[in-house]
């Protein structure tokens, strides 16, 4: 795969060896349509589902010219743990402008609204959080006169860290709306599963992940990603039971059964991309607990944050992945 290195603020790509001049940049895969007329200009479409009187914010985005969709299936990008505004808008870019239409949302309202939805919830927050997954994709549907050139009968999910979790809860109450579930760095399909090991990987993903992208890899403290922290924060110490309740699932689900289940019965396709140098869920347990699972796999140069920090090349490898399970019935794998 091809990447150049482009500056944020002329959006245009920095031959090597030159010097940014101050400006933010990033490294993005190229568009191998580019030189055909790609156009990078999409359409956003913001939508708001309704979960107990708590709206839910979505953007669905897609390429501005109809001829320049690849897969008019939209990929709904499914919330980790932080589940922060913040963290996905670029992915989803990336996505629609390789061809692929995609949503992100936002449910991070949820978390400081959880006491609303009763005993349940609390203990599992999964089920909130599916519920939005559901909210969304209904709302995408409902909505879907605003743009024809899309296929909404079905969506693709690509869950990141608890996300994956979120999407198989999801996909089990409601199979005949997931055509896919990718496995982008998920939690529950490796063998180690106890709140004493996740525990011991946080102080190396704080370490080498977290703190590094932010100081290193362009994400800014600015307006927005602090107050995202703050609201972290202020959420964490007055829910203290309910983080722990949610670190504790994280680190003891066990979606392997519940996946089998999905593509054997209701033929859901089964995808993983995992980072090489993820500190949080190592991509080695994940390998050997179950790599016969996904009817494609592949371990890429990444870390656990590279949703976020390299939207570009996640988005190309989802795109690839996704590629394959529609064209190729054959199980692959790639390490």
């Amino acid at each position: 795969m091809a990447l150049e290195r482009v500056d944020l603020e002329t959006h245009e790509p920095m031959p090597v060896g030159t010097e940014s001049g101050g400006h933010e940049t990033q490294l993005r895969a190229i568009n191998p349509r580019a030189s055909e007329g790609f156009s990078l200009e999409t359409k956003k479409v913001n939508l708001a589902a309704e979960i107990g009187g708590t709206l839910v914010p979505a953007t669905l985005e897609f390429p501005a010219d109809p001829d320049n969709i690849e897969d008019s299936r939209p990929l709904t990008i499914v919330n980790g743990y932080g589940a922060k505004k913040f963290g996905y808008d670029g992915l989803r870019a990336a996505l629609a402008q390789h061809g692929k239409a995609a949503i992100s949302m936002q449910p991070y309202g949820l978390q400081s609204f959880a006491s609303r939805f009763g005993r349940d919830h609390f203990l599992h927050p999964e089920i909130l959080l599916s519920k939005a997954l559901y909210g969304v994709m209904r709302k995408t549907q409902d909505n879907a006169d605003q743009y024809p050139e899309l296929d909404v009968e079905k969506f693709d999910l690509a869950g990141h860290s608890l996300g994956l979790h979120t999407s198989t809860t999801t996909a089990l109450h409601k199979p005949d709306m997931v055509a896919s579930i990718t496995n982008v760095e998920g939690v529950g399909c490796e063998n180690s599963r106890s709140l004493w090991r996740m525990l011991g990987r946080i102080r190396p993903f704080l370490r080498h992940e977290a703190l590094p992208a932010y100081r290193e890899d362009g994400l800014k403290f600015e307006k927005g990603t602090l107050h995202a922290i703050r609201s972290e924060i202020d959420y964490f110490f007055p829910h203290l039971t309910q983080a722990v309740i949610r670190g504790y699932m994280a680190a003891t689900c066990d979606n392997r059964q519940d996946l089998a289940y999905l593509k054997r019965e209701h033929n859901i396709k089964l995808a993983a991309i995992l980072g090489n140098r993820d500190q949080l869920i190592p991509a080695d347990e994940t390998v050997r607990a179950s790599w016969g699972l996904f009817d494609y796999a592949k371990v890429i140069d990444a870390n656990h944050l590279g949703p976020v920090t390299d939207p570009y090349v996640f988005a190309h490898e989802i795109v690839t992945c996704i590629d394959h399970l529609r064209s190729d019935p054959q199980p692959q794998s790639v390490t």
